[in-house]
């Protein structure tokens, strides 16, 4: 199905970008899985493909299995682990950052630096475990100060929502409301051409300045009623 809603665009640079379970063969004939991003042409061939490097504890691999070894609830020991941020391009596509669910929330760790770095970031993610909660609006807000940060944009899917187009001042420029069927159609913004190496590091750390100033204004003001 997906490949014939492909193939009907006569465009040639026509692609796919979406998440994957991999299945890896080794030399030993065992076998790994990654939890995955692909890139794919009109006829579905990946193209170029990202591992997850951020893996849950215990829901995508069991930590220090080595040491104290766990026996997995389900018959699988847990997802192969990525190199890191990457930067994917192919011809005609402008290079992007793939990240897979909650890699997103990570600062500083979303995308490489120049000379390698991106035009703008994708995260394809499953918020269904949340169901109809904070906990996907959470992921989206925290999405917006990724775009923010590195001053590209981000484009994000998410099974169950919210999925959202934000540009490179975190501004929404298309969105799906959560448990919407629905399909977004957007140009794609530009990045911001002189965004500073260094905000990216210290942004985080003047959001947490700004919260805790507004903590100790609140406790100042109640201090001051009594």
């Amino acid at each position: 199905k997906i490949r014939n809603l492909l193939g009907k665009n006569d465009a040639t640079n026509t692609y796919l970008v979406t998440g994957i379970l991999r299945r890896i063969q080794k030399p030993d004939d065992s076998v790994e899985y990654a939890n995955s991003i692909a890139l794919m042409n009109q006829s579905l061939s990946a193209l170029d493909v990202y591992d997850k490097y951020h893996l849950v504890p215990f829901g995508e691999f069991i930590p220090f299995q080595d040491w104290i070894p766990l026996t997995p609830v389900a018959a699988f020991k847990g997802f192969v682990r990525g190199n890191g941020p990457t930067t994917i391009g192919h011809n005609d596509i402008p290079s992007f950052s793939p990240l897979v669910c909650y890699e997103i929330i990570f600062p500083n760790q979303v995308a490489l630096s120049a000379p390698n770095k991106p035009r703008w970031i994708v995260n394809s993610t499953n918020d269904g475990w949340y169901g109809n909660s904070a906990g996907p609006r959470q992921h989206f807000a925290q999405t917006r100060l990724r775009a923010i940060e590195e001053g590209m944009p981000v484009i994000r899917s998410a099974n169950t929502g919210i999925s959202g187009i934000f540009d490179s001042y975190g501004r929404v420029v298309a969105h799906a409301e959560i448990f919407e069927e629905a399909s977004l159609t957007s140009y794609l913004p530009m990045p911001i051409e002189k965004q500073s190496p260094f905000f990216p590091k210290f942004f985080p750390y003047a959001l947490l300045i700004c919260g805790l100033c507004l903590m100790l204004q609140k406790l100042f003001l109640q201090k001051s009623k009594l």
